[in-house]
């Protein structure tokens, strides 16, 4: 006997998939699947492209369930994914992974008959390291040559704008976030300078635009459904002979150089290797060697009670949260950090030992991207405790950001405790003299003030002669 599932507990994103919704119930990923949707979704579960897809690692484990939901009564359960790492939290090689496992997902799915009509990365998630496609209603069936050549793609003029030439960007060396292509006057610039060839970049805009919508329309013109096609008898006569020119055609196979591979586009993506660029931290870690002070902070945290996630600001390329993983006792370490090498040289290290604890994922501390329909990065990442260390002196000093500001940022990432160090001599190095001038504001006093305005101190204690340790704990009515 189905189980019915209240609508009032459960948690449903907005969505415009006319297949079904996704929600949660109590901890758990669901799919309500619409009636007049139900034939083909089963069909696709049906055909084995699923299942194919699970094995490989490139889509979450799917099962049908006993439940129902008002208004479905097909309600599938996915495998859940936690952290969720939006485009904005992938480093140049996550993106570049990302974009070969949805070429891959086609490419299989040419096997079976389908393909999929959204190209975005908000369809890919990483899971233990590696990326998956996680939009079932993406699915349609397609016309395939043989498998992995199909006859036109629809989602291909997506892919190519919102993945391939944004990481071909990444590439020479642009500071770019996948975020910002929602953005239409970044997205405008994004198009002007991916053009190929060059020469296209002396067209207008508006005649550059029209060239390659028709382009992109004529690579799937095998795949848009008669329907599609036949409401434009409707309208003029030019229409009405067009559509009728398109369905022959099409029956007649007259329509050359529409074949999409998906192993030749993986091929180029392949192909693409980052710019060799310096940045500022991107080898900060490379001489960096175990000290008491790092062995003295991992022994504090993990005695800290029911703690089994940690997110490190600063992390770089995941010196600090490799010792925490072997010196504690913690499920999940999320290392963030701005530096896209940093970043990169912590996931290639990842993929290649295997370990899956440690997730890397690129967020800078003073801003945030993102969109009204996803939630934001101090929701998904959110940790029992957060770590910055060394972290807060180039915030305040450098960067000019206020305390309430800082403090408040970090509070918002922790659900219980915080372990912040305090820099006493500012922005010192050992190749400077001690007595580099701070600002007179600039003390322990200080600190301690407008830390306990947002944390309860557990704990203080001088690691180093530029380290002292403030651990906290969220007061009691911002703790959960």
């Amino acid at each position: 006997m189905p189980t019915k599932i209240d609508t009032p507990d459960i948690q449903a994103r907005p969505s415009v998939d006319r297949n079904g919704f996704v929600f949660s119930w109590q901890g758990r990923i669901f799919r309500g699947i619409y009636p007049d949707a139900q034939q083909q979704i089963q069909e696709l579960l049906d055909s084995g492209l699923i299942a194919e897809l699970e094995s490989k690692n490139l889509f979450p484990k799917t099962r049908a369930t006993d439940y129902t939901v008002d208004g479905c009564s097909l309600v599938l359960e996915h495998e859940k994914i936690s952290p969720i790492l939006l485009p904005e939290n992938w480093s140049f090689e996550m993106h570049k992974a990302a974009c070969l496992c949805l070429l891959e997902v086609n490419r299989i799915a040419s096997k079976y008959g389908y393909s999929t009509i959204d190209s975005h990365g908000f369809n890919i998630l990483f899971s233990k390291g590696e990326p998956k496609f996680i939009d079932l209603g993406s699915f349609i069936k397609t016309k395939a040559i043989r498998p992995g050549v199909v006859k036109g793609w629809r989602g291909l003029q997506e892919f190519q704008q919102m993945m391939h030439f944004p990481l071909l960007l990444r590439a020479r060396g642009w500071d770019i976030n996948l975020i910002q292509l929602y953005d239409t006057s970044f997205f405008s610039i994004l198009k002007s300078w991916c053009r190929h060839p060059f020469w296209a970049r002396l067209l207008s805009p508006r005649i550059y635009n029209r060239i390659e919508d028709a382009y992109y329309i004529y690579k799937m013109i095998h795949q848009i459904p008669d329907e599609m096609i036949s409401d434009n008898l409707k309208y003029t006569a030019i229409r009405r002979l067009a559509a009728r020119c398109i369905l022959f055609g099409r029956r007649l196979n007259l329509f050359p150089f529409t074949k999409v591979s998906f192993a030749k586009l993986a091929g180029k993506i392949q192909k693409i290797r980052k710019k060799r660029r310096r940045s500022v931290w991107g080898d900060y870690h490379d001489k960096i060697e175990v000290t008491p002070r790092f062995s003295a902070i991992a022994e504090m945290l993990k005695k800290l009670p029911n703690c089994k996630t940690v997110l490190e600001f600063g992390g770089n390329s995941g010196f600090f949260s490799k010792i925490l993983l072997e010196e504690g006792n913690f499920d999940q370490i999320i290392c963030t950090d701005y530096d896209v090498n940093a970043i990169d040289k912590l996931y290639l290290e990842l993929r290649e030992t295997g370990e899956t604890r440690i997730i890397p994922a690129m967020l800078n501390i003073s801003q945030d991207l993102m969109l009204s329909n996803f939630e934001p990065n101090e929701k998904r990442l959110r940790s029992d405790i957060v770590c910055c260390l060394a972290l807060t002196h180039h915030l305040f000093l450098s960067q000019g950001l206020s305390p309430s500001f800082v403090f408040g940022r970090i509070k918002k990432y922790a659900t219980k405790y915080v372990a912040i160090e305090f820099m006493p001599l500012g922005l010192y190095s050992p190749k400077f003299d001690d007595t580099l001038a701070t600002p007179e504001w600039y003390c322990e006093e200080w600190f301690r003030e407008n830390f306990e305005k947002h944390f309860k101190l557990i704990d203080r204690r001088i690691l180093e002669k530029n380290r002292i340790l403030y651990l906290g704990q969220l007061l009691d009515d911002e703790s959960n």
